[in-house]
């Protein structure tokens, strides 16, 4: 049997199973955190860009999967400093058996009393994967949290997601959405609905200047003619030249 040649990570089947506690970028998270762990203690200190990096995603996505890690006893995290006090980046340190999830023994009690609230609420990055059928890019990344940035709060910007996967369209669509919210300072989606029903009632009005469907009947064409001082002239010069003509032939008559 072969036996592979090249550097290789080992990840716990429950881990990888598991479809109740972590989503995509918690087991994306969890593997370059294991990437970096030595074999013999399972720490690693990866910086929070390094790790966002890695999983495609940006660094405050990171953080939420690293506390959702750590209220399920798959990671521990020690902070550390440098010797100017500053900041350092932090240790984690994973357990050496996974069987199952969450891991007994492996929680910090501040940790582990998290609100069943925030364990429910599902993230942009997560309706973005479930709209798209992909992980964002960075640049897309960058573009949702510039439209956080200019008032958009989370929920309106997966409201605009969720609309967005319900036309069928593409992340651009998305963008075109945000853009027109922060222009016309919608900030709820009770507002972004009360912006769609107005437009869809405009959609319904008829346009003036649109060209009817049917001809014209013959007889609105009589009473435009009628009507149309151009035309009245023309067929009073026509009557005249013809008066003119028979008072000629009359006179040669004579």
């Amino acid at each position: 049997m072969l036996k592979r040649q090249v550097p290789f990570v080992m990840v716990d089947i429950a881990v990888i199973d598991d479809e109740e506690h972590l989503d995509i970028y918690d087991k994306m998270v969890f593997m370059i955190i294991n990437r970096y762990a030595g074999n013999e203690d399972g720490k690693a200190w990866p910086s929070r860009p390094t790790i966002a990096k890695k999983a495609r995603c940006s660094v405050d996505r990171v953080d939420k999967s690293i506390k959702n890690l750590m209220r399920l006893g798959l990671v521990r995290k020690e902070p550390r400093k440098k010797e100017n006090g500053s900041n350092h980046s932090n240790v984690y340190e994973i357990p050496p058996m996974i069987s199952s999830i969450p891991v007994s023994g492996f929680v910090p009690e501040q940790v582990a009393a998290a609100p069943k609230e925030e364990e429910k609420k599902i993230s942009i990055y997560e309706v973005f994967y479930q709209t798209f059928g992909k992980v964002e890019t960075p640049i897309q990344t960058q573009s949702m949290m510039q439209f956080q940035q200019e008032g958009l709060s989370d929920d309106l910007i997966i409201y605009g997601l969720e609309q967005t996967g319900l036309a069928g369209a593409n992340f651009r669509y998305a963008e075109k959405i945000f853009h027109s919210w922060v222009k016309d300072g919608i900030r709820t989606i009770e507002q972004a609905k009360a912006a769609e029903q107005k437009y869809q009632e405009l959609k319904k009005r008829p346009n003036r200047n649109q060209v009817p469907s049917k001809p014209m009947p013959e007889w609105l064409k009589e009473e435009e003619k009628k009507d149309d001082p151009k035309l009245n002239d023309f067929d009073q010069t026509a009557e005249e030249e013809a008066n003119q003509k028979w008072l000629q032939e009359l006179l040669k008559q004579g």
